[in-house]
């Protein structure tokens, strides 16, 4: 999951249209709590 996640945020913050909303985003945080939600979305269990 959390390569998932990961990913996500690359390219995410390789987008240049869309990664200025994320500036000043704990971005830790964030990834922490997408981790969690598809964890518990698909009931994987690590």
């Amino acid at each position: 999951m959390q390569a998932a996640v990961d990913l996500l945020h690359q390219r995410v913050l390789a987008d240049a249209e869309v990664a200025p909303f994320f500036l000043r985003i704990d971005l830790d945080r964030i990834r922490r709590h997408q981790r969690l939600f598809l964890e518990q979305f698909t009931c994987w269990r690590p």
